[in-house]
């Protein structure tokens, strides 16, 4: 019993003491980044943090600029840098990656009693990338802009 636990107890502290390696994508960003692919940092699309606390658990509310996002949308430029506030006084720049979601564009068929008629997808723009952050390693940000929406997730 007692040669179990130090095992398992040594493995932890290794574990702990080696730091992970760089995932993939950190390297990728991380090049790109020091080749200058990113402009300054955008401030103005979220803002407006707000603390929230229910039965779903603790998140953070965030304002969206519109115009900007719609700008985004519109531009679908290869790479983009957010700032997004985490609190009122905190914020993490978040470095971007457009991804193709599709290999070609995709259609939407729609069945009706006067036959099928192709409806047009919606304008959008998908994201991947990292917090750009010296203290966080392993992050991942994934991201979906559409004219009035982002959908995503910062882990």
């Amino acid at each position: 019993m007692k040669t179990k636990l130090l095992l398992a107890l040594a493995s932890l502290s290794m574990a702990v003491a080696y730091p992970q390696p760089k995932t993939l994508i950190e390297r990728e960003l991380t090049h790109h980044k020091e080749m200058g692919a990113f402009q300054k940092p955008a401030n103005d699309v979220f803002y407006g943090a707000k603390q929230v606390t229910s039965r779903a658990g603790r998140y953070t509310e965030l304002k969206v600029n519109a115009q900007h996002l719609e700008s985004i949308v519109k531009a679908k430029s290869k790479f983009i840098a957010l700032s997004i506030p985490f609190s009122e006084t905190e914020s993490k720049t978040l470095l971007l990656k457009r991804r193709e979601l599709f290999v070609e564009k995709p259609k939407i068929i729609e069945e009706s009693s006067k036959g099928e008629s192709e409806k047009p997808l919606i304008d959008f723009v998908a994201y991947s990338g990292i917090t750009d952050d010296d203290h966080t390693e392993n992050s991942m940000v994934s991201m979906v802009f559409t004219g009035n929406t982002v959908r995503g997730i910062i882990s």
